[in-house]
């Protein structure tokens, strides 16, 4: 018996040899490198995922920034386990199967379950695991031995990987290639195995798996996001898992428990808003909605209640606003400044400023009462506003102006390039809303609205300089000096910058533009702005002059172009 052993153990050395050095190339079509399906022995033959990510943000064509939704769904956590570890896995054709015998034999070797779901051991013969729980393997395998061995030799035999077939991933996916699994894994396990769908060009909705010329399965990760729905699926070696470009997107902001980017369904470059309602979750206390979109290059808006809102067709880049209108006989009301006590009210509807400030500790704070001012948001809005439909003119016309030549062909584009560069940065701006209280020295009692922000400015001795000067910054207030000489306290102006013009912001929240020879406050803010129409006689260049000084006295910024020699 023992000289049976270990004649049997030559061909199994021989055997194990051969399977090491040959099995893992050997499955592989020519076209396939054996390091796309080889990793180190950790990761037991699978690529090592992509470090996780958070979503990716996107811009829509109104200019709002919003995550793509299910964007963060891979990170290799559905790669991270296999099946075969578990006790209760079934044995199937395809799973490799690690078997040392050891005492008066030693072996080890990698063996295969073939078709008919039998495991070959030389010497021992074939022995039907096919459907066997993997806890059960051992006892399988030592009973077949006991009958050809004595118990001087033992056997351990494990699980390596559940199922060797190949699967082909492909499409929009962060790493093309052919990945091991076996044929009960998930389209997610292949699908992370490939660093997952890529989330800037990838569709979660539109994923299928194509045998040959045939499509037998279809995936809309939808369905497993929101519901936690996934379809089995049974693969065979070969299938390819193909994932299509992301489709349209619109957006759902505001008052909703899911505030994405959402891909239009399969098949459609549009959602109705019966469908977006769905995905989004509007909060129970969203009563409206409003929706920007752009078509042939114009912008416009639509308002819907909620409930109106899912008959509505909304197309690729339109964004949905959801609001909560309901009227309430309160309003709150902030404070900002360099005060003791409360800063937050909520006051009667129809409450006046000066109700606020009787609450408030001024008498003895260094707060100047004639420098108070309200930042409110729907003035804010409304600047925004007119501040994005000048953009948008400035926009049409740069693309719109027309050419001559192949010299001017070529500026043209340059110029395009680089306002659409300015426009873009300009889109970011976010204007303060502010309001003046005092005019001309006199106090003007406004009604307040909820969202205020009432401004206490402090007594200030600096004016601060910015834009287009050589070294912005706080200057100390000296009485009587012109905006000119601070800006030559900050340098002088910048080359491309206007000179006899500029903003000054001043503390009690009004804006002018004036020549630069005005006599600065204190705690004023002066802005020079870049000078984009010098030695341009085409109206596009005065109209992004203007823009400029719209920025500046909303939002106290100057932005200048990118390239200034376009």
């Amino acid at each position: 018996m023992l000289r049976f052993g270990l004649a049997a153990l030559a061909v199994l050395t021989m055997l194990a040899e051969e399977s090491r050095a040959q099995a893992p190339a050997s499955s592989l079509p020519p076209t396939v490198s054996a390091l796309q399906v080889q990793a180190p022995a950790q990761t037991q033959g699978r690529a090592a995922p992509l470090p996780p990510t958070g979503p990716v943000m996107v811009t829509m064509a109104d200019g709002t920034q919003v995550p793509v939704f299910g964007s963060d769904l891979f990170s290799g956590a559905f790669a991270s386990a296999r099946p075969g570890a578990r006790s209760d896995y079934p044995i199937q054709p395809g799973d490799q199967i690690a078997v040392r015998l050891f005492g008066a034999v030693n072996s080890d070797a990698v063996q295969t379950v073939d078709s008919n779901g039998q495991l070959f051991i030389q010497g021992i013969g074939a022995i039907n695991v096919s459907g066997l729980p993997a806890g059960q393997l051992q006892s399988r395998v030592s009973t077949a031995l006991r009958s050809v061995y004595t118990d001087a030799v033992g056997v351990y035999v494990n699980v390596v990987n559940g199922g060797t077939l190949g699967v082909f991933v492909t499409g929009d996916v962060q790493r093309a290639g052919r990945y091991v699994g076996s044929p009960g894994d998930s389209v997610l396990f292949f699908l992370d195995q490939a660093g997952g769908v890529d989330p800037l060009r990838g569709s979660l909705r539109d994923i299928t798996i194509r045998r040959g010329a045939q499509v037998v399965g279809r995936y809309d990760l939808y369905d497993f996001i929101l519901k936690g729905s996934i379809t089995p699926f049974q693969f065979q070696d070969g299938d390819v898992v193909f994932v299509a470009p992301r489709g349209a997107l619109v957006a759902a902001v505001g008052d909703v428990r899911n505030s994405y980017a959402f891909e239009t369904p399969v098949g459609s470059s549009t959602i109705t808003g019966r469908e977006l309602t769905t995905l989004a979750i509007p909060t129970a206390s969203a009563t409206s909605t409003s929706v920007t979109r752009v078509q042939n290059g114009l912008r416009n808006s639509a308002y819907y209640t909620v409930s109106d809102l899912g008959a509505a067709t909304l197309i690729d880049g339109a964004t949905v606003v959801f609001r909560s209108e309901i009227f309430t006989q309160t309003i709150n009301v902030l404070v900002r400044g360099d005060i003791q006590g409360q800063t937050a009210f909520v006051m009667p509807r129809g409450a006046t400023l000066s109700q606020v400030l009787a609450q408030l500790p001024l008498d003895g704070s260094d707060i100047v009462r004639e420098y108070i001012h309200i930042e409110r948001p729907s003035v804010a809005a409304a600047q925004k506003v007119a501040l994005d439909q000048a953009l948008d003119n400035l926009e049409r016309a740069a693309l719109t102006q027309p050419t001559y030549g192949a010299e001017t062909a070529a500026a043209k584009t340059a110029e395009i390039a680089a306002i659409q560069s300015y426009v873009a940065a300009a889109r970011q701006v976010q204007p303060d809303g502010k309001v003046a209280i005092y005019t001309d020295g006199v106090f003007n009692d406004l009604q307040l609205m909820s969202g205020d922000t009432i401004i206490l400015p402090r007594r200030s001795d600096v004016v601060l300089v910015a834009g287009e000067v050589l070294s912005p910054g706080a200057f100390s207030y000296t009485s009587r000096l012109a905006a000119r000489e601070f800006v030559n306290r900050a340098g002088g102006f910048g080359q491309n910058a206007i000179k006899n013009k500029v903003v000054l912001r001043r503390a009690d929240g009004t804006a002018v533009v004036t020549k630069a020879g005005e006599q600065v406050r204190a705690g004023d803010t002066i802005v020079v702005t870049p000078n984009f129409s010098a030695g341009r006689k085409i109206q596009l260049w005065r109209d992004l002059t203007q823009i400029a000084f719209q920025i500046a006295t909303t939002a106290a910024v100057a932005i200048n172009l990118s390239d200034r020699n376009n």
